[in-house]
């Protein structure tokens, strides 16, 4: 089977595609379950629909640490099976992208499910609906949801095959200060200009970061097959 043929790229990144979409539901699921239980035992006046934000939420941090480790296996298997350096980048961009606006389209759809639910199950014992998480999202936010794990991902899995084992240590601690700093922002003092600043200066870095993945991926070295 040649890679690059759609029944090719399926066997590579077919798996991933579909765990994304059932992670998504299971979350979704069970967040909803949970909701439905502490209002309903709990005898509660009000509710938040908080299902769709938190499976949005895994879905982007999930997408970050799997297409990495993914996209280092899947890209050296498709080059093996035939398929040249671009191609393949231009490949795994269009799954990525793909499953990503698929898992957001996704939940969405769920997010409607949890206001129909509500209707049917809350509004009718008084309950009243307090907020929808998902709905606070600007609507910047959902492209920006799609593109932002392949970034990560791709700058990611660049910066392991150029470096080997001192990358891994680079990706880490960046990963960890994402994870451990951008929380605490919500609970700083600094002006708001300061705040959009260090995110701008932020962002800029990931821009160039990418922008050197995408360069490396394209001269991609094969350690292991």
């Amino acid at each position: 089977m040649k890679a690059t043929t759609l029944r090719g790229q399926w066997a590579l990144y077919g798996d991933v595609f579909v765990t994304r979409l059932a992670a998504a539901f299971v979350v979704w699921l069970l967040v909803e379950m949970a909701t439905g239980l502490v209002v309903l035992l709990g005898h509660g006046e009000e509710t938040l629909i908080l299902a769709g934000a938190v499976a949005l939420g895994v879905l982007v941090m999930g997408s970050c640490i799997l297409n990495g480790f993914v996209l280092t296996g899947n890209f050296e298997i498709g080059l093996s099976m035939g398929c040249t350096r671009r191609r393949q980048v231009l490949w795994n961009a269009a799954w990525e992208l793909g499953g990503m606006a698929a898992g957001v389209l996704l939940i969405v759809a769920l997010n409607g499910l949890s206001h129909l639910n509500y209707q049917m199950a809350y509004a009718p014992r008084g309950i009243r609906l307090e907020a929808d998480a998902l709905a606070m999202l600007p609507l910047w936010a959902y492209p920006l949801m799609v593109v932002l794990p392949m970034m990560i991902a791709w700058c990611g899995a660049a910066t392991l095959n150029r470096f080997g084992q001192k990358g891994l240590w680079v990706v880490w601690v960046l990963w960890m200060v994402f994870c451990l700093g951008v929380p605490q922002l919500n609970y700083t003092d600094l002006p708001e200009t300061v705040l959009w600043g260090a995110l701008a200066l932020a962002g800029a870095g990931l821009v160039i970061w990418f922008c050197w993945a995408v360069r490396h991926m394209l001269r991609w070295t094969i350690r292991e097959l």
